[in-house]
């Protein structure tokens, strides 16, 4: 027998396209673009996961400052509400690194439309002192802020950051001048060494 002549039938592949084939060709460049992002996020998880972290602590912050902007837009503009809701963020600011600064525990500032914001400690002051220059930490922080605000309106002559240092500097008068006199303010206990 010789191999040769003898006529042999080769393999010939399918002439036709199956469903399968066509679904095959169109996804697999996808899958190749899907490997190469989850090795780009694989490499960033060191970023992210950081990140998560403090996802609630954006939401309870980031969401109550932005309903408060949203609130104060509807009366005053979003510019204004904007620059407004920021200079209390600079006031609760102040609290907050006054507070950490003496090692004290403390929440995230918490915003409330037409009352003001607040920051929660977790733990209570040791003292009379550490909770005056907390309660201190806040106004003078936010008279700073105003008196940028200020600043910066006389300078480029803008009537926006002039309105926002005095509005921000009559808030505190107001607050100040009726609310400080209470007998449970943070600095009254620090002048009655009986209340501490």
């Amino acid at each position: 027998m010789n191999l040769q002549t003898e006529r042999t039938e080769e393999y010939k592949a399918p002439s036709e396209e199956t469903a399968w084939s066509r679904i095959k060709k169109a996804l697999g460049p996808l899958a190749v673009v899907g490997v190469v992002i989850a090795k780009f996020f694989a490499k960033l998880k060191f970023v992210l996961l950081p990140l998560l972290k403090f996802l609630p602590l954006l939401l309870k912050s980031g969401g109550t400052m932005l309903l408060m902007i949203w609130v104060y837009t509807q009366l005053w503009g979003w510019q204004f509400a904007l620059g407004f809701v920021l200079l209390l963020f600079v006031h609760e600011s102040g609290h907050l690194l006054v507070a950490r600064k003496f090692g004290l525990k403390v929440g995230a500032p918490v915003f409330i439309p037409f009352m003001g914001a607040f920051i929660a400690l977790k733990e209570a002051p040791r003292n009379a002192w550490m909770e005056a220059c907390v309660g201190i930490g806040g106004p003078m922080l936010g008279s700073f802020g105003a008196l940028i605000c200020n600043v910066l309106g006389e300078m480029f002559e803008q009537p926006l950051f002039i309105a926002l240092a005095w509005f921000g500097y009559f808030l505190r008068f107001i607050r100040y001048s009726v609310n400080e006199p209470r007998r449970n303010s943070a600095t009254s206990r620090l002048r009655r060494p009986s209340a501490g």
